[in-house]
């Protein structure tokens, strides 16, 4: 599909930021809405970005322990509606040193 991104795994919970075309992005979104594997799916944002973040990555897959997180902006409570963003996303990519 040509999308790239990275997938976050902490506390029984995911966090994923996806990139590509629009078209792709909106299917593949599309696709894990009906997934009867996930459950309670939460769009945080969506928008367009200048370049890919993730450009060489067809999903990297990152699991962390939740003391790791604690005190990253964001990541504090994951019930709140935008709760996770793409700033948030990338302070945790880079503290944990990618």
């Amino acid at each position: 599909m040509g999308v790239t991104g990275v997938l976050f795994y902490f506390d029984g919970k995911f966090v994923q930021l996806i990139e590509g075309k629009e078209a792709n992005v909106k299917l593949l979104h599309e696709k894990l809405c009906r997934d009867e594997r996930h459950n309670d799916l939460q769009l945080h944002k969506e928008g367009e970005l200048k370049k890919r973040l993730f450009p060489n990555w067809s999903m990297a897959f990152k699991p962390i322990a939740i003391e790791n997180i604690k005190g990253v902006h964001g990541f504090n409570d994951m019930t709140l509606p935008n709760a996770v963003n793409i700033d948030s996303v990338m302070t945790l990519y880079r503290a944990l040193g990618k």
